[in-house]
């Protein structure tokens, strides 16, 4: 992670390590896939992506190119891991309530 400060005095942190082909999420739901990494003058990285699968998992391979701000984008695999882990922990109170039932 790398701490940039823009010409406007925001401060953004930006996961340095990201390069064309990971996947990640960003700003707009789901899990893309980076395509570009644009350089900007007194700003934060420009990153075009790729949707490749729905919020819920659900495969898409869009060709549509979109755009979003290298300060809301992370590796997928944080933002899947920790997904796993609540489902987890969801699943476990479901079974407690139907183990009630029994």
């Amino acid at each position: 992670m790398k701490t940039m400060i823009c010409e406007n005095g925001v401060k953004i942190i930006i996961d340095d390590t990201l390069k064309i082909g990971d996947l990640i999420t960003g700003h707009q739901k789901g899990y893309h896939e980076i395509v570009n990494i644009e350089e900007r003058d007194g700003c934060t990285p420009l990153v075009h992506f790729k949707t490749r699968f729905k919020a819920d998992g659900e495969s898409v391979n869009s060709e549509n190119v979109k755009t979003c701000d290298m300060g809301y984008c992370r590796h997928a695999e944080i933002s899947l891991t920790n997904e796993i882990r609540c489902k987890e922990e969801e699943i476990e109170k479901l079974k407690a309530i139907l183990s009630t039932l029994e």
